[in-house]
């Protein structure tokens, strides 16, 4: 009798629940996000509760060329201002992605004609990017676009394009004959970073209209010619 209670007892001790003063220690998934020192610090100023961090399940994608740290690299426009010679890449946010001198057209306003030398004016779609290393120009034959020709959609006027170049000292400037040129190792960056259908906005000249029977002004000057190196460089850089 003796021996059985001794056996209830050592068995009913085995199941009864232990109460304990201290708190069972935390698994390493239930490990704090903050230092103690720091949840301490913060439960002692005025009864915080301990802190918890929302859950995010975004993916944050950074790219070495966004301007703002934690945005991300999403390009969404093509700026272009033919008075400063400058083309600008900006993504969603209107951060400057990249921004290079270029070349435009050697007359300034609106494009109304095929052969007028003039830059569209307006906003377009991208429709194509094209390998143009072996195009040559119909006037000259010259191999001068660069390694890429990305063709903008302009009413009217087909032809008209973001390109490279064989003349480099063109840019910046006013030289072309309506197409945007750029530096051949710029026309490859902008290539890796456009897509299809991205919007192209391409600035007006700041010209003043001439007014439609305006009286005839003076002759100009008489200019003097180029020495002969300086018209060869010239005759480079008119190719388109």
């Amino acid at each position: 009798m003796k021996h059985r209670l001794l056996f209830i007892t050592l068995v009913a001790s085995l199941t009864l629940p232990v109460f304990a003063d201290d708190p069972p220690a935390q698994t390493e998934a239930e490990a704090p996000f903050f230092s103690p020192a720091v949840e301490a610090a913060l439960a002692a100023y005025g009864g915080t509760e301990k802190p918890v961090l929302p859950e995010d399940g975004r993916k944050h994608i950074d790219r070495e060329l966004s301007t703002v740290p934690g945005r991300m690299f999403m390009p969404r426009k093509i700026e272009i201002r033919k008075d400063a010679c400058r083309l600008d890449l900006c993504n969603a946010f209107g951060d400057k992605l990249m921004s290079f001198p270029v070349c435009t057209s050697r007359n300034r306003g609106q494009k109304k004609t095929r052969d007028d030398c003039k830059t569209s004016e307006g906003t377009f779609k991208l429709y194509g990017a094209y390998i143009s290393t072996d195009w040559t120009y119909k006037d000259t034959n010259q191999k001068c676009y660069g390694p890429f020709f990305l063709a903008l959609n302009t009413p009217f006027y087909t032809g008209i394009g973001i390109h490279g170049t064989n003349a480099p000292g063109s840019i910046p400037g006013r030289r072309s004959h309506g197409c945007i040129r750029v530096h051949n190792e710029n026309i490859v960056k902008l290539k890796g970073m456009v897509t299809k259908d991205i919007l192209v906005t391409i600035f007006p000249d700041k010209v003043s209209p001439e007014p439609a029977d305006a009286p005839e002004g003076p002759k100009p000057a008489a200019v003097k010619p180029a020495p002969e190196h300086e018209a060869e460089a010239e005759a480079e850089t008119d190719s388109i």
